[in-house]
């Protein structure tokens, strides 16, 4: 980090790129972390920092995944203890996998599956690492279309599987992005009360009889779970 302390207006090399590459990520990271890096085609490794040898700014840096004709590196993450990796594929499907199922690889290998990749699943679009504290996912399409659903609600399966459809797109609309959240937080933000208790509940609506007052409650799009 000591070559980034100043930065000047126009900004500082980080990488040097091939012609036909382009960064798809950035990390802070230890030496004792571990990098996960997933495959457009569905291929996934994971290996240790430790692998990856310190180098300036300007270097092109070394192999991390061995990649098959036509597949691009489409998501970089750290893998932490007890973690999940969130996968959604192009069409709209997508699942949870244990990080226990990715085992510790040499750097630049092919991988291993990650997703089983199909016509109907389409390309893997992102995958990402998440925790306990993600409560809430939003997955945006190309079309502009968001839905918001909770994540435990998503189904957990083995790495090479299809996993379960968790939005529907229109002819010709794809997945390009999702976000998690920390759902109970963005809803204090937003001015949302937490549940409360059921005796707390009816004071809250007595009060509002007697103020005149109204209680809305905002709704939520949930993508459906047809498993495949």
């Amino acid at each position: 980090m000591d070559e980034f302390e100043v930065v000047r207006r126009s900004g500082l090399i980080a990488m040097n790129l091939e012609d036909d590459d382009e960064l798809i990520g950035a990390k802070l990271a230890h030496v004792d972390d571990d990098v996960l890096m997933i495959s457009a085609q569905g291929k996934a490794i994971r290996f240790t920092v430790a692998e990856l040898r310190s180098a300036s700014r300007t270097s092109g840096g070394v192999r991390g995944i061995r990649l098959s004709k036509g597949d691009k590196v489409v998501s970089l993450n750290l893998a932490p203890k007890g973690g999940e990796l969130l996968v959604v594929n192009e069409n709209g499907y997508g699942k949870r996998t244990s990080l226990e199922e990715y085992h510790t690889q040499s750097r630049g290998g092919s991988g291993v599956i990650t997703s089983k990749v199909t016509r109907k699943t389409g390309l893997v679009a992102t995958a990402r690492v998440i925790s306990e504290k993600d409560n809430d996912l939003m997955i945006i399409s190309a079309g502009g279309v968001v839905i918001r659903t909770d994540v435990s609600t998503i189904h957990v399966a083995g790495r090479a599987t299809q996993g379960v459809r968790l939005m529907n797109l229109g002819e010709g609309d794809c997945v390009v992005a999702v976000a998690t959240t920390n759902g109970k937080k963005m809803d204090e933000q937003n001015g949302i009360e937490d549940e409360t208790e059921e005796g707390e509940e009816q004071e809250t609506e007595a009060q509002g009889e007697n103020e005149g007052e109204t209680t809305e409650t905002e709704h939520e799009v949930v993508g459906g779970e047809d498993e495949v």
